[in-house]
């Protein structure tokens, strides 16, 4: 009876070994990665932690061997805070680039003027935005599509991190680009762009372009309101 026992708590010892341990995020690990990459690893990791506790407290419930259990929620529990650090270090990184990679030492003045350029413009933007508006930054045309998906990647990330508006889901948006046959880089007229808030359930809708050549480029962004198709403000940066 003893040896029965004793082999059942040696198998659920041995069960709660392989799915506890729940592990602490460090930003390290996510060192080299993209952005989103990065982030979707660390979303992963919260819920493999989540699914060991679960697994874990039902093993423990079954064999009423629950001291693995608590030492495991304990744990994730002191983990919260660490992965809300992780976390906000992973979003501080620029959309599209490599997390722990040093942006501002590898771009060149050109790339730094045109950052500057969109974060005064977005500033511009939301200072006149109404507040929790839904907002869908549809096209920025320019002669380069890469140009124009940095631009509006950068738009998205200045208004979601405001925290003060909310912005249309870009698989959302992908899919009526798709269906509608229109570029990110391309010219879209306010009647479109009205057309296609409309259909996202959007009530601001942001459009732009880069006008000029050379030296004398700049970036011009409109917001328009979908209900009045009236246009709410613009921004003009030089490049």
């Amino acid at each position: 009876m003893k040896r029965n026992v004793f082999s059942v708590v040696l198998i659920v010892i041995v069960l709660q070994s392989l799915v506890g341990c729940v592990s602490q995020p460090r930003y390290s690990d996510y060192i080299g990665m993209k952005k989103e990459v990065a982030l979707d690893e660390l979303q992963r990791k919260k819920n493999a932690n989540t699914t060991k506790i679960v697994i874990n407290w039902l093993t423990a419930g079954y064999f009423t061997f629950w001291i693995a259990s608590i030492a495991d929620t304990v744990r994730l529990i002191s983990f919260s805070g660490h992965f809300k650090r992780v976390e906000e270090q992973i979003r501080a990184t620029p959309p599209g680039a490599v997390v722990g990679q040093n942006v501002s030492e590898q771009k060149t003045g050109d790339e730094e003027k045109l950052d500057k350029s969109i974060s005064n413009a977005s500033v511009t933007l939301a200072e006149r935005i109404p507040q929790n508006s839904t907002i869908a930054v549809l096209s920025v045309s320019a002669t380069n599509r890469n140009t124009s998906e940095y631009i509006i990647s950068e738009l998205e990330y200045y208004f979601v991190n405001t925290g003060k508006f909310r912005i249309v889901d870009r698989r959302r948006l992908d899919q009526i680009r798709t269906e509608q046959n229109f570029q990110i880089s391309g010219d879209v007229s306010d009647a479109s762009a009205v057309s296609i808030g409309n259909m996202l359930g959007a009530n601001i809708v942001i459009t732009g372009e880069i006008t000029g050549s050379g030296s004398n480029q700049r970036l011009l962004l409109k917001a328009l309101d979908v209900q009045t198709a009236q246009i709410i403000t613009m921004a003009r940066e030089e490049l």
